[in-house]
């Protein structure tokens, strides 16, 4: 497991095309993160292939928008959504963390939140949970949280609870940074939703 562990870091150190400097920072950012091997060659590759698809040019030369372009364009070239996630994962953080870019402007609202949170003194991981969970309601509806109903919302847990028959510690962590966005930084009324923490499943004892 040691060697298998080796030889994926060096094919990591070999694959991501760039300046060594900048080849450099990535792998340092991703080990920071404490990302898997599997993951950071995942990463690796698909900055390798923007690179490729912009005539080869080093990831700093190439500016962020063209690379959100180039995000947006691998649906229509058939690419999966487990895929086309990854390498959005991979050239954000390469933007952010390496190269120091915003990849996505910040909503007012998402500012708004975080701020809220930071004055809580919230962890910086529980901040991303929170921020992450906000998000995926938001991919789910295609509109802005602060549009949605309290049908709505409940409709989403119906969704992850019911549909996708996700775990109840992952319903929760989505269920507290909802409710922290709406309670805390929208100012309304949770509980009209209808949605609560999922309860434990008690065994039977003989």
């Amino acid at each position: 497991m040691h060697q298998k562990r080796i030889r994926t870091r060096r094919r990591v150190e070999s694959v991501l095309v760039g300046g060594t400097p900048l080849r450099q920072r990535m792998i340092e950012v991703m080990r920071a993160r404490d990302l898997s091997p599997s993951t950071q060659e995942l990463y690796v590759q698909a900055v390798r292939k923007m690179v490729e698809a912009c005539g080869r040019r080093s990831p700093d030369a190439i500016p962020i928008e063209e690379a959100r372009q180039y995000v947006a364009g691998l649906k229509e070239k058939g690419v999966s959504v487990t895929l086309r996630g990854c390498a959005r994962s991979a050239l954000r953080l390469l933007y952010e963390q390496v190269l120091g870019q915003v990849w996505r402007p910040v909503s007012p609202l998402r500012r708004r939140m975080m701020e809220d949170m930071e004055l809580r003194g919230f962890a910086r991981k529980t901040q991303l949970s929170y921020v992450r969970s906000v998000e995926r309601l938001t991919r789910y509806f295609g509109r802005s949280p602060d549009t949605l109903s309290d049908e709505d919302i409940r409709r989403y847990f119906v969704h992850l609870t019911s549909e996708r028959k996700l775990a109840r510690a992952t319903v929760t962590i989505a269920l507290c940074g909802i409710k922290f966005l709406y309670e805390s930084t929208l100012r309304r009324d949770f509980s009209a939703t209808g949605v609560s923490r999922p309860k434990r499943h008690q065994t039977l004892r003989s």
